[in-house]
């Protein structure tokens, strides 16, 4: 229902509501739990055993980055229409919560983290993250969109029984509209593929689009660039 708290099928990692108060709590009690100044509810040593790094560098629960002093733990959220990300040092009482009522919002709670990273002068700090391991959000050169590509690529494509997005343009920029994750704009690059940086974090998984035309020049699909045996499929 329009304007309602969206409910997901999966009990175990979606039936759980919480607020950035709620995890902020959680962090600081992990973090005086590990300095011996609380007991409850966890003890000190199993706090330190959950803060251990193990394989692919996790705890007993969060992601564990950095060394000596500077160890920090967190950990992202991924949903259909929510994003969140935290991020906790172990010792000196610094950390920080961001939630986001959209499925697009990711590279946006990195911005704020390295914000206040900056502000609050966070030692040697690198987020603490479980981002796809193909992701690649480094800087990528961007050139306008061509006449011919704003003209033929827009349309309603469908990934799937439950995945369809819209492509339509504004001006001369395009945009794509995946329903329950949001609007984000659509970039062209110099070697004539299709860039939406929120993809990474969607279903997707890749930023990389490539639009399939056929013999009119109209974009029948969008090939999902790092796959090419995914794609969207034009409907309408």
């Amino acid at each position: 229902m329009l304007g309602r708290f969206r409910i997901s099928a999966e009990q175990t990692v979606a039936g759980l509501w919480s607020t950035p108060i709620d995890i902020a709590k959680y962090f600081v009690n992990v973090q005086q739990s590990y300095a011996g100044a609380v007991e409850e509810p966890m003890k000190m040593g199993l706090t330190h055993q959950m803060l251990s790094p193990g394989l692919g560098n996790r705890g007993l629960g969060p992601a564990i980055s950095g060394t000596g002093s500077f160890i920090r733990f967190g950990h992202d959220g991924f949903n259909e229409g929510f994003e969140s990300s935290f991020v906790a040092y172990v010792n000196g009482g610094r950390g920080a919560v961001v939630m986001a009522n959209s499925g697009f919002a990711f590279m946006l709670l990195k911005e704020i983290l390295d914000s206040v990273r900056r502000v609050y002068e966070w030692p040697a700090y690198t987020p603490t993250t479980q981002q796809p391991p193909a992701a690649n959000l480094r800087q990528q050169l961007v050139v306008p969109i061509s006449r011919h590509t704003l003209m033929s690529t827009f349309g309603t494509f469908k990934l799937n029984e439950v995945a369809t997005i819209k492509i339509y343009r504004q001006r001369k920029r395009l945009f794509l509209d995946w329903p329950s994750n949001g609007v984000a704009e659509v970039f062209a690059t110099p070697d004539g593929r299709l860039f939406c940086p929120q993809l990474t974090f969607s279903d997707v998984g890749t930023p990389w689009l490539r639009p399939l035309e056929d013999h009119d020049g109209a974009t029948t699909q969008i090939i999902v660039d790092d796959d090419e045996s995914v794609a969207f499929r034009r409907v309408n």
